[in-house]
């Protein structure tokens, strides 16, 4: 989730400094698989960072294949963290099912769109807990917010893998959203 929070070219990396996406909590998985290689969550986070990064590069090779190569970007670097994607979801999935890797699992999903002209800045943000959800949103709507909203976030609850609830949250939203009631009292 350190992702939402980095806002200013200090937290960019350089290789892709410009380019509009950072992922300043690479290092930080990485130094924890390092430590303890098989640690599921590290495993899991750093796959899933991995692929939002393969999607990003494939988008800009498609729409913009000088500007993808400028910054160093063509199929193999991509190919590179597809098969570093794969490596890691295997030994995540090879950790035992004392891990929600293989087991029954619950987790929030939130979807939405910010739009500022022809752009889109999308998001799905996925937590397990519903502090880490409210944190997460609250982080992504303030940094879309400058940019306007969609105004159809949708949040979508998952108990045992299945899906158990919707909530459109325009109705709740004002910029901010107002957790209380929170829609997924128990």
């Amino acid at each position: 989730m350190l992702c939402l929070t980095a806002t200013g070219p200090a937290d960019v990396p350089e290789e892709i400094d410009g380019a509009g996406q950072s992922w300043p909590e690479e290092p930080w998985l990485r130094a924890a698989l390092d430590r303890h290689p098989g640690h599921v969550p590290a495993l899991t986070l750093l796959a899933g960072r991995l692929a939002q990064q393969i999607d990003f590069w494939q988008n800009m090779r498609e729409l913009n294949p000088e500007a993808a190569e400028g910054y160093g970007e063509d199929e193999t670097t991509i190919g590179r963290r597809q098969a570093e994607t794969e490596d890691l979801l295997a030994r995540a999935g090879a950790a035992g099912t004392g891990h929600h890797t293989t087991g029954p699992y619950g987790f929030y999903v939130l979807d939405d769109t910010g739009w500022s002209g022809s752009t889109a800045h999308c998001a799905t943000i996925v937590a397990s807990r519903p502090d880490e959800l409210r944190w997460a949103c609250d982080q992504w709507f303030s940094v879309v917010g400058g940019c306007g909203l969609s105004g159809a976030p949708i949040l979508t609850a998952y108990a045992h893998g299945e899906e158990v609830s919707v909530v459109h949250l325009a109705e709740h939203f004002d910029r901010t959203v107002d957790w209380t009631p929170s829609p997924f009292r128990r």
